[in-house]
């Protein structure tokens, strides 16, 4: 799915069935500890994080208000894109300004990635395929190709729920390339059946599919205009056979 995305801010309601949730923080204070009012460069990928917050308590709109506190009170150089629970994809910064979530001070995580903190609560593999299936979303909106975790820019076992899996990084990565294969596959077309008879075979097609002496393949296509291959004729005259006794 291709997201749209104005100033910013995406315009979508839902990410197939899933909600999408506006809780962008106000600008407080003095220290841009959130809004960071800085533009973001590309971005060149999707950066993927936990919350690291397990309280049954802590979904995504949890965190936008815990986040808007930070912005309130000065007190942190934190930010995200998103948070994603089982319920619902919350946007809580604009899509075109910097967020401080990768812990590299002005390098290329923070000021050229979008940021998803997945939750941490239950069912916790619901969270985490609403969060693959926005990186996948982001991903083709952007057009972009690389998936990296908090870990990859500053060292930071994060996300830990992904990364504790054997493979579970690679697991991840390759479910939102599956994502977005499926969703810019072409349709496939309909088979065109044969199975229309001629007016003077009606008769005869209606008696052999009757008794079962005429059967399509497996999308049902009888193929009545079709030369017959000589196994076919073997098993339209083994059908007779059996059927006298």
């Amino acid at each position: 799915m291709t997201l749209h995305i104005n100033n910013g801010l995406i315009q979508d309601s839902y990410l197939g069935e899933v909600p999408i949730l506006q809780r962008i923080v106000t600008s407080q204070g003095s220290a841009n500890n959130v809004r960071t009012h800085l533009p973001l460069e590309g971005p060149i990928g999707v950066t993927i994080h936990n919350t690291g917050n397990s309280a049954p308590s802590a979904d995504a709109l949890a965190h936008a208000s815990w986040l808007a506190n930070v912005e309130a009170e000065d007190s942190l150089y934190v930010g995200a894109h998103f948070f994603v629970d089982a319920q619902r994809i919350v946007q809580t910064l604009p899509l075109n300004e910097i967020s401080w979530h990768a812990g590299d001070g002005m390098g290329k995580g923070n000021a050229a990635t979008i940021s998803i903190e997945i939750c941490e609560t239950s069912p916790y593999e619901r969270c985490e395929a609403n969060a693959m299936a926005l990186a996948a979303a982001l991903m083709e909106t952007y057009q972009l190709n690389d998936l990296y975790t908090h870990e990859m820019w500053s060292g930071k076992y994060c996300p830990r729920l992904i990364l504790v899996r054997e493979g579970g990084w690679q697991g991840f990565v390759e479910g939102v390339a599956r994502i977005r294969a499926a969703e810019t596959m072409p349709p496939m077309a309909a088979p065109v059946l044969d199975n229309t008879p001629s007016p003077w075979a009606q008769e005869a097609v209606d008696w052999a599919l009757a008794n079962r002496f005429l059967v399509g393949d497996d999308t049902g296509n009888l193929r009545l205009h079709a030369a017959p291959t000589r196994e076919e004729l073997v098993a339209i005259l083994h059908r007779i056979t059996k059927e006298r006794g």
